[in-house]
């Protein structure tokens, strides 16, 4: 059995990657030109478990993204 202590935090740290295919209308309504995209992240966050609710802050670096850097984020959800 896993004990948390007096706070329930948990960490975390991930890679992501996945592709797609597009579709973009011409302006002189021939055939859609379609492209493929793939995309990376790489990042890390925190989970803590306050009070039945669980706030999570990560943190994601993209990799094939017109303007690169960090990205932030908070989330809630409960934590049932």
């Amino acid at each position: 059995e896993f004990e948390y202590g007096k706070l329930p935090i948990e960490g975390l740290v991930f890679a992501d990657a996945g592709s797609l295919w597009r579709e973009v209308a011409r302006p002189d309504g021939t055939a859609p030109q379609r492209y493929y995209n793939r995309l990376r992240s790489v990042g890390a966050g925190i989970r803590v478990n306050a009070g039945g609710m669980v706030f999570e802050f990560d943190a994601v670096r993209p990799f094939d993204r017109q303007g690169g850097g960090w990205r932030f984020f908070f989330n809630r959800m409960p934590g049932f």
